[in-house]
Protein backbone atom coordinates (compact mmCIF):
# COMPACT_ATOMS: atom_id res chain seq x y z
CA UNK A 1 0.00 0.00 0.00
CA UNK A 2 1.51 3.87 -0.60
CA UNK A 3 1.57 6.48 2.25
CA UNK A 4 1.62 9.88 0.76
CA UNK A 5 2.16 12.87 3.00
CA UNK A 6 -1.37 13.75 4.01
CA UNK A 7 -1.91 9.99 5.03
CA UNK A 8 0.96 10.83 7.51
CA UNK A 9 -0.09 14.10 8.75
CA UNK A 10 -3.65 13.00 8.81
CA UNK A 11 -5.97 14.60 11.42
CA UNK A 12 -8.03 11.65 13.63
CA UNK A 13 -10.20 13.14 16.64
CA UNK A 14 -8.52 12.73 20.16
CA UNK A 15 -4.99 11.00 18.77
CA UNK A 16 -3.33 13.79 16.37
CA UNK A 17 -0.06 15.19 17.70
CA UNK A 18 0.89 18.28 17.72
CA UNK A 19 3.04 18.09 14.43
CA UNK A 20 0.13 17.29 12.25
CA UNK A 21 -1.78 20.12 13.68
CA UNK A 22 1.25 22.37 12.65
CA UNK A 23 1.40 21.29 9.63
CA UNK A 24 -2.59 21.16 8.71
CA UNK A 25 -2.56 24.60 10.16
CA UNK A 26 0.50 25.47 8.29
CA UNK A 27 -0.99 24.11 4.54
CA UNK A 28 -4.53 26.08 5.03
CA UNK A 29 -2.95 29.17 5.76
CA UNK A 30 -0.91 29.33 2.80
CA UNK A 31 -4.29 28.31 0.99
CA UNK A 32 -6.73 30.97 2.67
CA UNK A 33 -5.14 33.99 0.11
CA UNK A 34 -5.30 32.93 -2.48
CA UNK A 35 -8.84 30.98 -2.01
CA UNK A 36 -10.12 34.17 -1.16
CA UNK A 37 -8.64 36.59 -4.06
CA UNK A 38 -10.04 33.59 -6.60
CA UNK A 39 -13.67 33.65 -5.01
CA UNK A 40 -13.38 37.49 -5.03
CA UNK A 41 -12.38 37.86 -8.17
CA UNK A 42 -14.98 34.95 -9.86
CA UNK A 43 -17.67 36.79 -7.98
CA UNK A 44 -17.03 40.12 -9.45
CA UNK A 45 -16.35 42.07 -6.03
CA UNK A 46 -13.20 43.86 -6.36
CA UNK A 47 -13.33 47.22 -7.83
CA UNK A 48 -10.35 49.04 -10.06
CA UNK A 49 -9.67 51.79 -7.26
CA UNK A 50 -9.38 49.64 -3.83
CA UNK A 51 -10.15 52.17 -1.93
CA UNK A 52 -13.73 52.64 -3.10
CA UNK A 53 -14.20 48.74 -2.00
CA UNK A 54 -16.56 47.63 0.25
CA UNK A 55 -14.84 44.13 0.70
CA UNK A 56 -12.02 44.68 3.23
CA UNK A 57 -10.02 42.02 1.43
CA UNK A 58 -9.53 44.43 -1.17
CA UNK A 59 -8.11 47.52 0.68
CA UNK A 60 -5.93 45.89 2.31
CA UNK A 61 -4.29 44.15 -0.29
CA UNK A 62 -5.14 46.41 -3.38
CA UNK A 63 -5.73 45.51 -7.02
CA UNK A 64 -3.85 42.23 -8.18
CA UNK A 65 -4.30 42.23 -11.76
CA UNK A 66 -0.76 41.68 -12.51
CA UNK A 67 -1.31 39.71 -15.83
CA UNK A 68 -2.59 43.17 -18.22
CA UNK A 69 -0.56 41.44 -21.01
CA UNK A 70 -3.12 38.13 -21.27
CA UNK A 71 -6.05 40.57 -21.14
CA UNK A 72 -9.17 40.67 -18.36
CA UNK A 73 -10.14 37.22 -19.14
CA UNK A 74 -6.96 35.75 -18.13
CA UNK A 75 -7.33 37.45 -14.39
CA UNK A 76 -10.75 36.38 -13.78
CA UNK A 77 -11.26 33.12 -15.12
CA UNK A 78 -8.17 31.20 -15.97
CA UNK A 79 -7.09 30.51 -12.15
CA UNK A 80 -10.72 29.29 -11.49
CA UNK A 81 -10.77 27.16 -14.28
CA UNK A 82 -7.64 25.50 -13.61
CA UNK A 83 -8.54 25.39 -10.07
CA UNK A 84 -11.62 23.21 -10.94
CA UNK A 85 -9.98 21.08 -13.26
CA UNK A 86 -7.13 20.16 -11.09
CA UNK A 87 -9.60 19.30 -8.21
CA UNK A 88 -11.36 17.07 -10.61
CA UNK A 89 -7.88 15.13 -11.39
CA UNK A 90 -7.12 14.90 -8.27
CA UNK A 91 -10.18 13.46 -6.87
CA UNK A 92 -10.53 10.51 -10.35
CA UNK A 93 -6.93 9.78 -9.18
CA UNK A 94 -5.71 11.10 -13.06
CA UNK A 95 -2.54 12.35 -12.35
CA UNK A 96 -1.09 8.55 -11.46
CA UNK A 97 -3.14 7.30 -13.98
CA UNK A 98 -1.38 9.25 -16.39
CA UNK A 99 1.90 8.87 -15.56
CA UNK A 100 1.29 5.28 -15.73
CA UNK A 101 0.35 5.78 -19.04
CA UNK A 102 3.57 7.31 -19.86
CA UNK A 103 5.68 4.61 -18.00
CA UNK A 104 6.73 6.91 -15.34
CA UNK A 105 7.73 4.37 -12.20
CA UNK A 106 6.26 6.01 -8.45
CA UNK A 107 7.72 5.04 -5.49
CA UNK A 108 5.82 3.20 -3.36
CA UNK A 109 6.35 1.09 -0.53
CA UNK A 110 6.11 -2.77 -0.51
CA UNK A 111 3.63 -4.60 1.79
CA UNK A 112 6.05 -7.25 2.93
CA UNK A 113 7.59 -4.10 4.60
CA UNK A 114 4.53 -3.10 5.98
CA UNK A 115 3.61 -6.54 7.05
CA UNK A 116 6.76 -6.82 8.95
CA UNK A 117 6.70 -3.74 10.62
CA UNK A 118 2.98 -4.12 12.24
CA UNK A 119 4.53 -7.26 13.34
CA UNK A 120 7.14 -5.41 15.07
CA UNK A 121 4.63 -3.19 16.33
CA UNK A 122 2.18 -5.53 17.76
CA UNK A 123 5.20 -7.10 19.34
CA UNK A 124 6.49 -4.35 21.03
CA UNK A 125 3.17 -3.51 22.42
CA UNK A 126 2.80 -6.69 23.90
CA UNK A 127 5.77 -6.78 25.70
CA UNK A 128 5.18 -3.10 26.69
CA UNK A 129 1.54 -3.49 28.39
CA UNK A 130 1.95 -5.90 31.09
CA UNK A 131 5.14 -3.33 32.53
CA UNK A 132 3.12 -0.18 31.90
CA UNK A 133 -0.26 -2.36 33.56
CA UNK A 134 2.41 -3.23 36.48
CA UNK A 135 2.99 0.97 36.99
CA UNK A 136 -0.08 1.38 37.19
CA UNK A 137 -1.50 -0.86 39.52
CA UNK A 138 1.65 0.05 41.61
CA UNK A 139 1.11 3.54 41.81
CA UNK A 140 -2.16 2.99 42.89
CA UNK A 141 -1.66 0.76 45.87
CA UNK A 142 1.05 3.34 46.82
CA UNK A 143 -1.91 5.55 47.16
CA UNK A 144 -4.06 3.83 48.75
CA UNK A 145 -0.92 2.98 51.07
CA UNK A 146 -0.72 6.49 52.03
CA UNK A 147 -3.88 7.80 54.72
CA UNK A 148 -5.76 10.66 54.54
CA UNK A 149 -4.55 11.36 50.50
CA UNK A 150 -7.79 9.64 49.10
CA UNK A 151 -10.84 10.34 50.31
CA UNK A 152 -14.25 8.99 49.67
CA UNK A 153 -15.60 11.84 47.54
CA UNK A 154 -12.32 11.33 45.10
CA UNK A 155 -12.81 7.22 45.62
CA UNK A 156 -16.16 7.96 44.13
CA UNK A 157 -15.14 10.50 41.23
CA UNK A 158 -12.94 7.75 39.81
CA UNK A 159 -14.89 4.76 38.48
CA UNK A 160 -13.04 1.43 39.42
CA UNK A 161 -11.09 3.16 42.28
CA UNK A 162 -12.86 1.74 45.16
CA UNK A 163 -11.68 -2.13 43.79
CA UNK A 164 -8.13 -1.10 43.35
CA UNK A 165 -7.60 0.11 46.80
Amino acid sequence: STQSTWDFYALVPHHSNPMCLCFCAYMTARLILPMCFNFLVVSNLLVEDPSQSQVGFSRALGNMDTVSLLGSWFNRWFIAILLVLMTVCSTFNLFSKAMRYCSVETFTSSSTEDDETTREGRQLLAEMRPRDEALFQSSLSSISDREGLVDDGLAAAIPGLEDNL
